[in-house]
């Protein structure tokens, strides 16, 4: 009886907004364009009427076939009182031109809203001025009548600071990356390569006795075969959001270490123990990180039961994401 109730009252809801629209970059497959179609994918088992419209909006695009297991539909971008659109930051520049529709921001990543690449602060401010101009970038202190979602407590922070309140929708990884893991464990270290790209390089040159191997050129798959076979992850990047990766890696028990920069900078985002975060605002103590990395190796089951909390969080986020996508959107629909 109260699901035939919650159902009722969750129809009654979608009868004042017409669609729920959510913008992707087209032909994107990255954790944030996935993150786009599960929310879509949750929408529709709520039996909410929510679309993706993929951009730039002249050209007509097909689902990824990475996100066919999501099965989302595909609509044209309309702008109604009716209707509430979402974009995610990189995309604001479409606020521009909607000028009925109910807008909501959706902040997976605080970095690539201002495309930073965290090399220079001034080049980072200089190219976020310019793309202002360019691009016509949404001003961060434009949008105080929108709604604002985030990904991280990095960026519901960070909005915070611009005086913007927002609520929590977070993501879910890929299925692929719950199967179990029975591979007799390796010493080799993982990195992303386009992440942290310099002071990896460094560790790499300091450390050749070390087995390092890139995740570039893999899929989804071969990404979990390696992580299945790895004793450890390293990510000195930006980590602009709740990242994908370390919980890759989380999930395919092989342990991490982390700079301090973005998320990785508070005990929510990526909540792992204090001595497998190492401050990268300079060059990293390589003898500290010899020390850790074979301790590791050495006793790999000990340092990986210091993830177990970690990890069974991860376990909890598709359950989490459901239940902050009804509350928000049930309560939005309910508003007029």
């Amino acid at each position: 009886m109260y699901h035939v109730v919650s159902n009722i009252i969750i129809y009654m809801a979608i009868m004042k907004y017409k669609k729920l629209i959510i913008l992707c970059k087209g032909n994107s497959v990255t954790g944030g364009s996935e993150l786009v179609h599960q929310l879509c994918h949750e929408l529709d088992n709520l039996n909410l009427r929510s679309y993706i419209c993929y951009y730039p909006f002249h050209i007509n695009y097909e689902t990824p076939n990475e996100y066919s297991i999501y099965n989302v539909e595909q609509c044209c971008l309309e702008d109604s009182p009716d209707n509430i659109i979402i974009l995610p930051e990189v995309s604001t520049k479409y606020a521009w031109n909607i000028k009925k529709s109910k807008i909501g921001i959706w902040w997976l990543s605080v970095d690539n809203y201002y495309r930073k690449k965290r090399d220079s602060l001034l080049k980072d401010q200089m190219k976020y001025f310019k793309d202002l101009i360019r691009l016509r970038l949404m001003p961060i202190f434009l949008m105080k009548n929108y709604l604002h979602f985030v990904q991280s407590k990095f960026a519901h922070d960070h909005l915070k600071n611009h005086n913007l309140s927002s609520e929590f929708l977070s993501d879910y990884l890929n299925p692929v990356h719950f199967r179990e893991n029975k591979r007799i464990k390796e010493n080799i270290i993982l990195y992303n390569p386009v992440k942290g790209k310099k002071i990896t390089q460094k560790l790499i040159d300091n450390n050749k006795d070390y087995n390092f191997i890139a995740l570039e050129n893999f899929n989804n798959l071969q990404v979990q075969e390696l992580f299945n076979r790895a004793k450890l992850y390293i990510d000195f990047g930006n980590h602009p959001g709740k990242d994908r990766m370390p919980r890759e890696a989380i999930m395919a028990n092989c342990c991490i270490i982390t700079g301090l920069r973005g998320s990785a900078n508070n005990e929510v985002d990526i909540p792992i123990l204090d001595k497998y975060k190492f401050n990268d605002s300079g060059p990293i103590d390589n003898e500290l990180f010899r020390s850790l990395v074979n301790n590791i190796f050495t006793d790999f089951e000990e340092n990986l039961y210091n993830f177990s909390n970690y990890k069974k969080s991860i376990e909890c986020e598709k359950k989490v994401f459901q239940e902050q996508t009804k509350r928000i959107f049930t309560k939005l629909l309910n508003e007029k």
